[in-house]
């Protein structure tokens, strides 16, 4: 038998996967002692994820993409009416959109790269 990840009980009968322990199985007393644990008659005992929701990843970073492409669009429209002052503005605006995807797309992929060695 696996021993429980937080108490280290080897006799324990029934265990529920805990998301805090990566999945392991954990006795049911541990996890009816976690901050996390709703008794409620749905069965759906952890809460852990409703109060630590995953980020979506693919939605922000195309959200992102969108949003570039658009000031993109405006960047062309000034310099086109001669205007380069909104212009440039418009440019610093998007290179920060640029580092905020580049960061959305580094902890896509550490998180795929963690799932992977898990595996």
């Amino acid at each position: 038998m696996i021993p429980c990840p937080k108490c280290g009980n080897l006799d324990y009968h029934a265990a529920r996967q805990c998301p805090q322990f990566g999945g392991k199985p954990v006795c049911t007393s541990c996890c009816m002692e976690c901050a996390y644990y709703d008794p409620s008659p749905m069965g759906l005992h952890c809460r852990y994820h409703i109060y630590n929701p995953k980020p979506d990843y693919r939605g922000e970073i195309e959200k992102l993409s969108r949003q570039i492409a658009v000031k993109e669009r405006q960047i062309k429209h000034f310099y086109q009416n001669d205007k380069p002052w909104i212009a440039e503005k418009i440019e610093r605006e998007t290179s920060w959109l640029r580092a905020k995807r580049r960061e959305w797309e580094r902890k896509r992929d550490e998180e795929t790269k963690k799932a992977g060695t898990e595996i």
